[in-house]
């Protein structure tokens, strides 16, 4: 199966959640960050929950995401992204922000904008392996999805090996909320995460010079 990089999902969601979503007083940053995963997820795994013309399952996504083993880390981004809007005192449930409906073309554009991904980084940059790109929302057709396909293969660079790395899946289950009547999950093969990874082992270079935490696994 193909992996998301926990950590480094968590600070972009974070910075995501607190700057980007402008949360309302009354909401932790953590509690956008939850919202977005749960849409990321019920993104993901609609095309199993739902019917749709274009249904994929999750091996299907391995399959065609995952070039060579040890390739197996995507980048996931969404277009729209709901935050939670301001609940009252009175009210125990959290409901989604209306967002304002967008073309089914520029939520394709949007995907590819480091504003979507839910990882701090700028995948345009970089070479795609390959893509994923699956849309929800009724009264979309095929032909649709189709013609913004190509559109995005004339913005991306592809690996010259997989030119055509592209999967597509079209479910007919709007997202939930309002504004949420089209929505479309991106899944990115790409060498961005390269950069990610630097970062990562930098920090814990960091850390391990001084033998931060270290006593957690030598004094047991």
């Amino acid at each position: 199966m193909f992996t998301l990089i926990r950590y480094y999902l968590t600070l972009s969601l974070y910075f995501l959640s607190s700057h980007s979503l402008s949360p309302a007083a009354d909401q932790h940053p953590y509690a956008q960050m939850n919202t977005v995963v749960g849409q990321t997820l019920t993104s993901l795994t609609a095309p199993i929950r739902f019917p749709g013309a274009l249904n994929v399952d999750l091996n299907e996504l391995t399959m065609n995401l995952v070039p060579f083993p040890s390739m197996h880390f995507v980048i996931p981004s969404l277009a729209p992204i709901s935050p939670l809007a301001s609940t009252s005192s009175t009210s125990s449930s959290s409901k989604l922000t209306a967002v304002a409906p967008r073309h089914l073309d520029q939520l394709y554009a949007d995907i590819l904008h480091p504003d979507h991904c839910l990882l701090s980084v700028d995948p345009r940059k970089h070479t795609y392996l390959a893509l994923g790109v699956f849309t929800r929302g009724r009264n979309v057709q095929i032909t649709d999805v189709n013609r913004n396909i190509a559109k995005l293969k004339a913005c991306v660079r592809m690996a010259p090996w997989n030119p055509d790395g592209f999967k597509i899946g079209l479910c007919s289950q709007p997202g939930v909320g309002e504004g949420m009547e089209r929505s479309v999950l991106g899944l990115s093969n790409n060498c961005a995460v390269v950069g990610v990874f630097k970062r990562m082992s930098k920090r814990f270079d960091l850390l391990y010079r001084r033998r931060a935490h270290v006593h957690h696994y030598t004094q047991v």
